[in-house]
């Protein structure tokens, strides 16, 4: 799994390409949490992830439950496989999603 990420102002871009499964998930959540101060706006590109596993959907929680106090987060370009695992998991309900 490769992250890399681009501030704009108090916003912050963070491509995912790969896997976010048991390998991979504390990884993933533990340097997207660390550029999140002063951070309002986090959008996450999943154009490139492949999977996501239980770990993941966890460590995207976390994730949401921090934006929820300084602001918004939102997922973008996920693809089919990612998003049946959303819908399956009610996820999609809880989650900004936006695909083209």
């Amino acid at each position: 799994m490769e992250i890399t990420s681009k501030k704009y102002g108090s916003a912050v871009i963070v491509n995912v390409d790969g896997r976010i499964d048991t390998n991979t998930a504390m990884e993933f959540g533990e340097k997207v949490n660390d550029i999140l101060d002063n951070i309002t706006d986090l959008i996450l590109d999943f154009e490139k992830v492949e999977y996501i596993s239980s770990l993941g959907l966890r460590a995207i929680l976390e994730l949401q439950k921090r934006m929820l106090s300084q602001g918004v987060m939102k997922i973008i370009n996920a693809n089919d496989a990612v998003m049946d695992v959303f819908n399956m998991t009610g996820f999609s309900k809880i989650l900004t999603i936006e695909n083209a």
